[in-house]
């Protein structure tokens, strides 16, 4: 988890990853809206303070779109 929720050795790998550009998409199971939702206002949050704006936009909505639609997603640099 990218936000710490499933502890810190999964917040250091999901950040480990972040740092090397290899994570592509940002997404959730979403169980139900009160617990693990959909919502991604505090990993946009977070990622654009830790990384940048850009980066959050790319993972969070550009990238599932061009999977949807059967595209390449945007590499990470």
């Amino acid at each position: 988890s990218v936000l710490g929720d499933f502890g810190n050795f999964c917040f250091r790998t999901a950040h480990w990853a972040l740092e090397r550009g290899i994570i592509h998409v940002v997404s959730s199971d979403a169980h139900n809206r009160h617990t693990r939702s959909a919502s991604f206002r505090r990993v946009e949050r977070m990622l654009t303070e830790r990384y940048s704006a850009q980066y959050a936009e790319i993972l969070i909505r550009r990238n599932p779109g061009r999977i949807v639609e059967n595209r390449a997603v945007v590499p990470v640099e």
